[in-house]
């Protein structure tokens, strides 16, 4: 069980501080990760960019599109939300 949570923070903290960085710029944090998904010819930069980082991004992408300051908002609530997940595991 420790394993299993040990797993979970060190994917939980990447989103959460990629999530915080969604809330300063958007745009420069995309570039990030499509430079690590797309610019990148090992595979496991891809697999860990969007294993650390892509739900973050997905998420902030889609809500982004539809209205910025709503992103910000919900990029907020979920950094919150990873928080409280992470300080529930420790």
């Amino acid at each position: 069980m420790e394993t299993l949570s040990f797993i979970l923070i060190i994917i939980a903290l990447p989103n959460l501080l990629y999530g915080l960085l969604f809330v300063i710029s958007f745009n420069g944090i995309k570039r990030i990760f499509e430079s690590m998904v797309e610019d990148d010819f090992t595979i496991i930069v891809t697999i860990a960019a969007f294993l650390f980082f892509g739900p973050s991004y997905f998420l902030a992408a889609y809500f982004y599109g539809k209205n910025g300051f709503l992103a910000r908002i919900i990029m907020l609530l979920y950094s919150f939300a990873l928080f409280m997940f992470i300080g529930f595991l420790l």
